[in-house]
């Protein structure tokens, strides 16, 4: 699945991989240029992150966040104003081969409201468990 900025110049991509019994996410995005990219997130949550996804679709009120085991990966959503406008945010942290400092990447982009029904609908799809 794939979510873009209104300008379509900055996208948070999310790719399922299941491996082992684990739910695996390859996550990708480019934020005014700046890019980040890790292949093996391992998401725990889902079904959690589901159940506040569809308290926060109702409401649109407050924030969700999807985050990968390790601190390697949230997804952040947040409401920005009564209205229901969206931020949609995203931090990725890779380890390099010995290197003690982590690379981390964070960042993120407002989301048109007309679309977040769309979105709320690709999460759910992607995260739930398959038949």
């Amino acid at each position: 699945m794939r979510i873009d900025s209104d300008d379509k110049a900055s996208f948070i991509e999310l790719e399922r991989r299941d491996e082992g019994g684990f739910l695996v996410l390859a996550a990708s995005t480019s934020i005014l240029e700046f890019t980040a990219r890790n292949r093996s997130i391992i998401i725990s949550d889902a079904p959690a992150f589901l159940r506040d996804m569809a308290a926060f679709e109702a409401s649109r009120q407050g924030a969700i966040a999807l985050q990968g085991t390790e601190e390697e990966f949230e997804l952040r959503i947040r409401a920005t104003d009564r209205l229901g406008h969206l931020y949609v945010g995203v931090s990725i942290t890779r380890w390099r081969a010995l290197e003690r400092e982590p690379l981390r990447f964070s960042g993120g982009f407002l989301y048109d409201a007309d679309y977040a029904t769309r979105l709320f609908a690709d999460l759910r799809a992607l995260l739930r468990d398959p038949p």
